[in-house]
């Protein structure tokens, strides 16, 4: 039969519960005053359990996405990102499962359905006995970044374009031994080789021109930056000469040089039968005295 505790174990025990009810009490007030700073914090926070169920979401998170009861009830992929299931390399997944901060840019859309881009950063969430309960989201807004980075990559795109398909040759070469960075595909036909990845991998520019040539052409980058209506006559690899008008600029922080190149063969040949024609015209005249 189970004695009856002592006067003094009783008294213990009120002081136990007692001490209990009071940490319980900071414990709340603790909480609150946390609750209340989240909820001042103007980037949303969240906080997501391993079910992918929002659990607290404050002031800012209501306010941009709605205070709506489904903010709670829903998987956070549905309600914040219109998705049917969790999302790809979710930063909350990951901390939850290691232990560590994640980061992620996602997609989500405010109470109006409009899209918006967001910067995740996600810590893990841990409860009193310092077991991980959950996910601790905090969101910033980056929607005017990837707006500026999907210009970007589309100016980028646009200008690939215009140098992949362009009507003279492009080409970017080393300063220090004239190997081709990038080409397009007309400045590989102009120097006689089939592929662009072959002559980038291959073949430095000086090895079309003479060396002599080359020193000129950089003499005047040097002093100038730029230079323009450089000409110079090409030996192809199968024995071809091809003359060539070259206008370039020089960036030596980046240790490179960027030019256009055209092909005037046909345009040089025009003018010295032209000029020959002139000058038998001329010899024909003098000698039929009308000169």
């Amino acid at each position: 039969m189970a004695r009856n505790p002592t006067y003094e174990e009783l008294e213990q025990k009120i002081i136990e519960l007692e001490l209990e009810a009071e940490r319980h009490k900071a414990f709340e007030k603790t909480l609150d005053q946390q609750a209340q700073i989240l909820s001042s914090i103007k980037d949303t926070i969240v906080i997501i359990t391993p079910e992918m169920k929002t659990l607290y979401a404050n002031q800012t998170a209501k306010e941009l996405f709605g205070d709506r009861p489904e903010m709670f009830t829903e998987p956070c992929y549905r309600f914040f990102k219109n998705r049917d299931t969790a999302c790809e390399n979710c930063p909350v997944l990951k901390s939850i499962q290691d232990e560590k901060p994640h980061k992620a840019i996602m997609k989500s859309y405010d109470k109006n359905g409009q899209e918006m881009w967001r910067f995740n950063t996600a810590f893990p969430f841990y409860d009193r006995e310092g077991q991980v309960i959950a996910g601790i989201e905090m969101v910033t807004d980056y929607t005017p970044q990837k707006g500026t980075e999907i210009a970007l990559l589309e100016s980028e795109k646009r200008y690939r374009n215009l140098f992949e398909n362009a009507l003279v040759g492009m080409w970017i070469s080393r300063v220090e031994d004239g190997k081709f960075v990038a080409s397009n595909k007309k400045n590989a036909e102009i120097v006689g080789i089939e592929s662009v990845e072959d002559l980038v991998n291959n073949y430095k520019t000086s090895e079309f021109y003479s060396p002599e040539r080359r020193a000129e052409l950089l003499e005047l980058l040097n002093e100038n930056g730029k230079v323009s209506d450089f000409e110079a006559q090409l030996a192809l690899k199968d024995g071809t000469k091809k003359d060539v008008s070259i206008s370039a600029q020089i960036f030596p922080e980046k240790g490179h040089i960027e030019g256009v190149i055209i092909d005037i063969t046909d345009r040089k040949r025009a003018q010295e039968a032209l000029q020959e024609s002139e000058k038998r015209f001329s010899g024909f005249a003098k000698a039929s005295g009308y000169g």
